[in-house]
């Protein structure tokens, strides 16, 4: 949100900018303001929501990366355990 309001505001300085997307989240009043502005370029919501997942990628990639990690962990363990039998 804050690195997608100064391309559709760009005359708001930086304390602007910081209010309106910390209140997008909680005011609807700002929420309606952020999309006319959006509206008045041919935007939607739709590219807040863009702009989060392009924002945040690298976290998600890395989460996933590690979720796939323990997953083959889990597998592993388990497939030990199978053919392992009973002690």
């Amino acid at each position: 949100m804050r690195n997608l309001l100064p391309s559709i505001l760009p005359d708001a300085g930086d304390d602007e900018i910081d209010n309106l997307a910390h209140r997008w989240f909680t005011n609807k009043a700002i929420r309606k303001q952020v999309n006319v502005q959006l509206r008045n370029i041919d935007l939607d919501e739709s590219a807040i929501d863009a702009e989060a997942y392009r924002s945040s990628i690298d976290d998600v990639t890395a989460i996933d990366r590690r979720l796939m990690e323990l997953v083959h962990r889990r597998d592993k363990i388990f497939g030990r355990s199978k053919t392992a039998g009973p002690d």
